[in-house]
């Protein structure tokens, strides 16, 4: 099982750094024809499984936060709710943009408004997503191991 956890933390920290360097580095080729719209098409499908991803393990995480700890807040519960309830955002920003991305006609044809919103939501899920995916590592790799010990 553990196996599985960290090639899904894996697909999670792929997923983060892709969105990141097409982020920052998509308008620099952005004038060749459709190669940035291209790049989005194939990168939105990734975003959209790693998000559904981020959601579930948040949410397991919620739990197990609101479970052990009766109803003190502390430090564990409070990061546990705000990542969850901010991976639900980011999930209903991105499927509502993703949906109108791939109903658009020409594909890719947005509004202004829509395109701020790509612009606050490819952070939001570089940072989210990559969160997610290293936490869910460290709890996955073996006691000991070097990327377990929190050190940069």
């Amino acid at each position: 099982m553990d196996i599985l956890r960290m090639l899904v933390a894996l697909v999670l920290v792929f997923c983060s750094l892709a969105v990141a360097l097409q982020f920052v580095l998509g308008p620099i080729y952005g004038g060749i024809g459709q190669a940035e719209l291209a790049v989005w098409y194939y990168l939105d499908m990734l975003m959209a499984v790693s998000i559904v991803i981020t959601v579930a393990v948040q949410l397991q995480r919620k739990r197990a936060a609101d479970r052990s700890r009766g109803e003190n807040l502390n430090r564990e519960r409070l990061e546990a709710n705000v990542m969850f309830y901010l991976s639900l955002i980011v999930a209903l920003w991105f499927f509502r943009n993703w949906f109108d991305f791939l109903s658009s006609d020409p594909i890719g044809d947005q509004s202004a408004a829509t395109m701020v919103i790509w612009y606050i939501l490819d952070p939001l899920l570089v940072i989210l997503v990559g969160l997610t995916g290293m936490r869910l590592w460290r709890s996955s790799a073996p006691s000991g191991s070097y990327m377990n010990t929190g050190r940069s």
